[in-house]
């Protein structure tokens, strides 16, 4: 279902060149299943010597639809009756305390970023927290993967197909081991 959904909107925005894949990064931070890649990627081939544009133009629009689904979270009081309280309360002290790394993990790997940037609004983590680290995840991911393709060319493409969720846990797990470290170091030294 995914990959005809995909094909599809591939075939309706690449004509429209960035401003699909603008208005496709948009959405899937805040609301579609899609991934950026399935436009990004046929876009850098089409054109690798623009890859560092395309991949500038996902990561700005990405931010924007993070930013999109952080205010739905921040007006959705409504949601706080859909959990249940020692939920609640276990993943609103989850995000107050390390939201800006799950926001930033989320940005490269599996987590639904745009869920989590939904909750770190509605868990009030800090708009500019928020931001932070969904322009440093989103534009990890997407420089990455253009420069991978425009470098690469197809040899990249069947990589990103069949190892973007593998890559993507490495590259995660380095984020959350640097994160950690850092905690350790700056307590360590303020003591």
């Amino acid at each position: 279902m995914l990959t005809e959904t995909a094909a599809f909107a591939v075939e309706f925005l690449l004509p429209y060149g960035v401003v699909g894949l603008f208005a496709l990064s948009f959405l899937n931070s805040s609301v579609s299943p899609l991934p950026t890649e399935v436009l990004l990627v046929p876009l850098v081939l089409l054109t690798p010597q623009d890859a560092f544009i395309l991949a500038a133009v996902s990561t700005v629009a990405s931010v924007l639809g993070a930013v999109f689904a952080y205010y739905l979270g921040a007006r959705g009081r409504f949601l706080r009756y859909l959990v249940k309280d020692e939920h609640f309360r276990l993943a609103q002290r989850t995000i107050q305390e390390h939201g800006v790394l799950i926001v930033g993990v989320s940005g490269i790997a599996p987590p639904p970023f745009k869920l989590l940037c939904l909750a770190a609004g509605f868990f009030g983590l800090g708009i500019g927290k928020t931001v932070v680290a969904a322009t440093l995840s989103r534009g990890v991911r997407f420089f990455v993967v253009a420069y991978a393709v425009a470098w690469y060319g197809g040899v990249a493409v069947v990589f990103v197909r069949e190892n973007l969720l593998v890559a993507s846990v490495i590259v995660a797990a380095v984020v959350v081991a640097a994160y950690l470290a850092t905690r350790r170091v700056l307590s360590v030294e303020v003591r």
